[in-house]
């Protein structure tokens, strides 16, 4: 089951959360002590190779794999359906990486607000 986020567009709050595992009973934190990099990646949802937000991710606990993204107002300017996933590369070269969740995505919904445009 996918990880649910919902926003109002060109809200920059709440930040999204979240901690990951490497099985999908969720009871086995991923370590991220020695992640290169943990990043954020979000596209609309069905598509691929057209990504909105692509960026590093801040780290809150290592040992325990949790994580937080403050999205921008330009990130959340677009109402709609959104898959997003968090990709951990191991070394600088970006040989060994991770992408989790592991067999779904986490869903985010940006909601039209209401003194803005319908699309």
């Amino acid at each position: 089951m996918s990880k649910l986020f919902s926003i109002k567009r060109g809200d920059t709050l709440p930040k999204v959360k979240g901690q990951l595992f490497s099985d999908s009973a969720n009871t086995s934190p991923v370590d991220l002590t020695t992640a290169e990099t943990v990043k954020f990646k979000m596209g609309p949802a069905g598509q691929s190779g057209t990504l909105t937000v692509d960026r590093e991710v801040q780290v809150i606990d290592a040992a325990e794999g949790r994580w937080e993204i403050q999205l921008t107002a330009i990130e959340t300017n677009t109402q709609g359906q959104f898959e997003a996933e968090i990709e951990v590369a191991w070394d600088d070269q970006r040989v060994n990486v991770t992408t989790y969740p592991k067999e779904d995505f986490i869903s985010v919904t940006v909601f039209r607000d209401l003194d803005g445009p319908e699309s």
